[in-house]
């Protein structure tokens, strides 16, 4: 489906922050009140193409700041193997050992992907640039996992017909590490542990790009990205460790990463009697928000109709990454006021036996809505 014009019309809003005087928030109505949701896994056809498993996880995350990067290292070391596939490949001492080749066709929960595949890079003529330091703003992704999910019984993992577990090495082997056995046992075999001594690398899991440090892109999207196929689940491995965890998932992503599709921008505004003020926008994170190379993504969920399909607007569906960037008293003046509009949207539209404007709802929301819904989904 074709996706909103970048240069559409849009209602906004001004109020002054209730915690702060000196400060104005200006908010995109449009965009708040609109539909978008999250389809990572559920339609998400990736923002590189051939790639839809990645979403928009295919270049890495840059980090804002150091703390940004401080608060990613700490989960990053309370991960499992069993939640990250890439939990060796980050680790100094730690290694994937196959331990019993398996017929996939017949082996119980073996996978009938193979996890290794690195479909074309995308060319384009353009840098695609991910989200500068301030404004960094990336997404709500699911991450692959429901509410509901419950680590598996066992902790290792069948990968294109071999069973793996991941163990450390040990300081000084002398004899080569044997595998656990695959025949059944009238006793529950002892899971495989990985020692403690095994330790996050930077230089393993991070890489400098433009002298900014970034996740690390590991065949073809972020190492922190689990692929289809991998028992923990496929889809964001701090995302699902913060559900697990039972923790807000802006407390576990990188900043660049939870606020997408929203943005976040700054700007003093100097008054004619000398007086100034700091305006806070929250708007749309569109194509141009990564760069010229934003124009040439092979697909974008914040403008495309395939993605306006949720059951809350977007100002409460978001709720935890607002009030992150806003603060809890500006959150509820923001609330106030996207509905009065979807009240008035609402009034105008009854009756009238007349379309909506694009300007009163997004128009990727009205489109999403004019499609019968058994078409929505691919």
């Amino acid at each position: 489906m074709p996706e909103s014009p970048l240069d559409m019309a849009r209602v906004w809003v001004e109020f002054t922050d209730p915690g702060n005087p000196q400060q104005r928030f200006r908010c995109d109505l449009t965009w708040l009140t609109s539909r978008w949701t999250c389809v990572f896994g559920n339609g998400c056809k990736g923002i590189l193409p051939g790639r839809p498993h990645d979403g928009c996880c295919s270049l890495g995350a840059h980090f804002t700041e150091k703390a940004d990067y401080r608060t990613i290292r700490d989960v990053a070391e309370q991960l499992t193997p069993q939640e990250w596939q890439f939990y060796g490949l980050a680790h100094e001492g730690a290694r994937v050992t196959p331990v019993a080749a398996i017929d996939p066709a017949t082996a119980e929960g073996a996978p009938s992907v193979d996890v290794e595949f690195i479909p074309e890079p995308l060319s384009t003529s353009a840098p695609i640039q991910a989200p500068a330091a301030e404004p960094p703003i990336h997404h709500v992704v699911l991450g692959g996992l429901s509410e509901g999910y419950e680590l598996p019984a066992r902790h290792t993992v069948a990968v294109a017909g071999v069973e793996l577990v991941v163990e450390a090495a040990p300081a000084e082997a002398t004899q080569p590490v044997t595998g656990a056995a695959t025949e059944p046992a009238t006793e529950p075999a002892a899971e495989p542990v990985t020692e403690p001594s095994t330790r996050l690398r930077r230089s393993a899991w991070t890489e400098l790009e433009d002298g900014v440090r970034k996740t690390r892109v590991v065949k073809g999207a972020c190492i922190f990205l689990n692929r289809p196929g991998f028992a923990g689940g496929a889809g964001c491995a701090l995302h699902q460790h913060a559900i697990r965890q039972g923790i807000p998932t802006h407390q576990a992503k990188p900043e660049v990463c939870w606020q997408l599709p929203i943005r976040r921008t700054y700007r003093t505004v100097e008054e004619h009697d000398g007086s100034s003020y700091l305006e806070t926008t929250i708007t749309e994170y569109d194509r141009r928000a990564w760069g010229p190379g934003g124009h040439d993504l092979a697909w974008y969920c914040s403008g495309n109709s395939e993605a306006h399909i949720g059951r809350e607007p977007v100002f409460r569906s978001c709720r935890s990454e607002l009030v992150e960037l806003m603060g809890e008293e500006a959150y509820d003046e923001l609330v106030v006021r996207c509905t009065a509009y979807l009240r008035s949207v609402k009034a105008a539209h009854r009756g009238s036996g007349r379309a909506m404007l694009p300007l009163l709802v997004h128009p990727a929301t009205l489109e999403a809505e004019a499609t019968p819904r058994a078409k929505r989904r691919p």
